[in-house]
């Protein structure tokens, strides 16, 4: 995600103090409180700008609202760190800024709901009957347990020039996104105490290689990754291949995201063989945009939500969905967290990093465990 979009010059922003300032070697890690949860304005008109931008990496998966329902009651929190180019230290260092967001939604509010638990079942039986069931949690009211984390999203690193020009950094990555993540949950524990509130699990819609790679913590031979828990763990279900999403939800509209593309496009290409599909199938959906290409795959969402027999086809929209369940598995898999666990995972990155949390925030020892 480049720093500049749609108008906006992110170095022009003002922005108040941050809620928590934290210092590792040559790195400033500034944590701001963007929205507040119940809330629907923002704190400051700069953060709703600056997550508008971060948000705009979601569309490597497809066209989507940058905002939804969820973030009026969210609490929403952005991190940025800056550390000197090359980590080479001088007054005249060139600083390279990299931002990264995320949202904590509760289940309760103005209604009810996280946008995660509702969409997946086990054996066909919701899987919101089932966490019910397994901590005797009424049907009523027991979304006020749940708060979900959601949409991290962040900015691609760039610089700003003392003319406040921003140069993207096209060639660099994130060096800081596990200690990034786990700065915004230790404020949000900062914000939120277990006495002030009644969340006792955490919900999140994971793709494993956000997990495995992204927001995991690598210190030499070490690796050192939040505590996910999958739901199938939590609930004790003996399978977790049928913990399936409600595909018609989201799931053919986004297929970049939620399925495997590599099974999606083997199906495809085993149909054109079996002349069920034809070139002229693809070239009506995918116009001309190779299926391995990144345009490709995200028109494949035109084929997957046709309804009615398919361009130059023996095969319906319908019948190609029902071929997609049957042979094309989920990528991002739930996961459902005991909020004591998931406090401590994050406090571990940060401790593994050499990040200092305790001495800014010392109340968050009480949750190493």
């Amino acid at each position: 995600m480049h720093a500049t979009n749609e108008g906006y010059h992110i170095s022009e922003l003002e922005l108040p103090i941050a809620d928590s300032v934290y210092v590792k070697d040559d790195v400033t890690f500034e944590v701001y409180r963007a929205k507040d949860m119940y809330h629907k304005e923002w704190r400051h008109p700069s953060f709703h700008t600056i997550v508008s931008l971060a948000r705009t990496s979601y569309r490597r998966y497809g066209p989507r609202d940058l905002f939804d329902k969820y973030d009026d009651k969210a609490v929403i929190y952005l991190v940025r760190a800056r550390y000197p180019r090359g980590h080479v230290l001088g007054t005249d260092a060139e600083l390279v800024n990299e931002w990264l967001s995320v949202r904590m939604v509760p289940g309760d509010g103005d209604f009810e709901g996280v946008g995660e638990l509702e969409l997946y079942t086990f054996n066909k039986v919701p899987i919101v009957d089932i966490f019910c069931k397994k901590n005797k949690f009424s049907k009523n009211n027991f979304w006020h347990h749940v708060i979900s984390d959601s949409r991290m999203c962040g900015i691609h690193p760039y610089t700003v020039g003392n003319d406040k020009v921003v140069a993207s950094l096209p060639t660099e990555r994130h060096k800081y996104t596990p200690e990034c993540m786990a700065l915004m949950q230790a404020q949000f524990m900062v914000d939120f105490p277990p006495q002030t509130t009644s969340f006792t699990y955490v919900s999140a819609i994971v793709r494993p290689e956000i997990r495995d790679k992204v927001i995991t913590l690598r210190k030499g031979a070490h690796h050192i990754t939040p505590n996910f828990i999958s739901a199938h763990t939590t609930l004790g279900l003996t399978n977790d291949a049928k913990v399936v999403v409600e595909r018609n939800a989201y799931t053919y509209q986004f297929p970049r995201y939620w399925l495997h593309m590599e099974e999606l496009k083997t199906l495809i290409r085993r149909l054109l063989l079996e002349k069920k599909l034809t070139e002229k199938t693809l070239q009506h959906y995918l116009g001309e945009h190779d299926i391995d290409s990144l345009d490709g795959e995200l028109a494949l969402a035109k084929i997957l939500v046709a309804e009615g027999t398919l361009v130059d086809a023996v095969l319906s929209g319908e019948g190609l969905r029902a071929l997609v369940d049957k042979e094309v598995s989920d990528v991002p898999e739930l996961q459902i967290i005991p909020i004591d666990s998931w406090r401590s995972g994050f406090l571990h990155i940060l401790v593994n990093a050499g990040v200092d949390v305790f001495k800014v925030h010392p109340e968050l020892k009480r949750f190493m465990v």
